[in-house]
This record gives structure tokens, sequence and C-alpha cells, in this order.
């Protein structure tokens, strides 16, 4: 998977259409379960347990979601109890977030 990280998505036009629109709605930082990370731009930590994300936007024409463990692909099933509400909804976002923690490798 390709991801694009650490740009400003809300000044994205289609964003912006979508947010004027009504279609998508604008998340403040009230809201949000995460705050920008020290780390930098393309972090989002945990606001309770303090657990750092990386935050981005899958690229390409179609996203796909896939599950790992341990290095292992497995099934939505083999995970469903470890994810969160959000991770389980089928629809695809525009953002995803990825525990740092769980990166085997970057290229």
């Amino acid at each position: 998977m390709q991801l694009r990280v650490g740009h400003n998505y809300y000044s994205q036009a289609t964003t912006k259409e979508a947010h004027e629109s009504g279609q998508r709605e604008i998340y403040t930082s009230e809201k949000l379960w995460h705050k920008k990370s020290e780390k930098g731009a393309a972090f989002r930590e945990h606001k309770k347990n303090g657990k750092v994300y990386l935050a981005g936007q899958p690229s390409g024409n179609k996203a796909t979601r896939q599950f790992f463990r341990n290095g292992n692909a497995v099934s939505f099933e083999d995970v469903e109890n470890d994810l969160m509400s959000t991770e389980k909804k089928s629809n695809q976002s525009d953002h995803i977030m990825i525990d740092i923690d769980t990166i085997l490798t970057v290229k």
C-alpha cells in the first residue's frame, strides 16, 4: 500500500467541497480521539493512552484493507475483536491511522 502523509488534507478541493456540501463532517480537535504528535506532522498521538499513529491517505484509485497480525496477513474475523468501532466499518475512509509499533518496514 502507498500512503500519502504529512500534508493538510483540509486544503484539498474535494475535501473542501465535501465539507461545504455537508457530505463530510468537519472534525474539530474536541471531537477527535487524537492530537498532533511531537514526532512530526504525519503522526497523531492518542489523547488518553499516548500511543502514536502514522496518519495518512491511501493513494491510488481504489482503497482496500488488509489486516496483519505478527507480520502475517489475517482475515477481518481474526482481528475483529481487536478493532476500534470505526475500523470495523466496511466503507473506506479517506484517512487511515497505523499504529507505529506495527510497522515492519518502510520503503
